[in-house]
């Protein structure tokens, strides 16, 4: 007996990529301005220039991603972020609060995994260069 195949409906990639992109920028915002705050409620010790370069880290991603007519490079330095942020986020434990420490690392996870799947399926925008350098009109 055969089982006809299931079609997975297309998820549009660019609503996700201009959320990705304004909470970029929110949260580049928050850590350059509340670096305090931030490392406070995520569970880390003071760091406020580690935690202000990374807001800039932050707010060049976002802006990036949304000027840019191929995101696919600033999707993938989400992600690339987002390995740092755990790997700073685990090296400056506050473990005197290991609930918040718990709560940013369930943050990470999922912002880092939607981060993944949308470096994964982003294409360049329509529009921007198609040809191929041999076709370029040269001889």
């Amino acid at each position: 007996m055969r089982y006809p195949k299931l079609r997975k409906p297309p998820v549009p990639l660019d609503p996700i990529v201009q959320g990705l992109a304004l909470f970029s920028i929110g949260l580049g915002l928050a850590e350059l301005l509340a670096p305090r705050q931030v490392s406070r409620a995520a569970g880390m010790t003071k760091n406020d220039t580690l935690l202000r370069g990374y807001g800039l880290r932050e707010i060049a991603t976002g802006v990036g991603l949304l000027v840019a007519k191929n995101p696919k490079p600033w999707l993938w330095a989400r992600v690339a972020g987002d390995v740092l942020d755990v790997a700073t986020a685990a090296g400056t434990a506050n473990t005197n609060r290991p609930k918040r420490l718990g709560g940013s690392a369930v943050a990470l996870l999922g912002v880092g995994l939607l981060d993944l799947y949308a470096a994964m399926m982003a294409k360049p925008k329509a529009g921007g260069p198609s040809r191929a350098y041999k076709d370029s009109g040269r001889d």
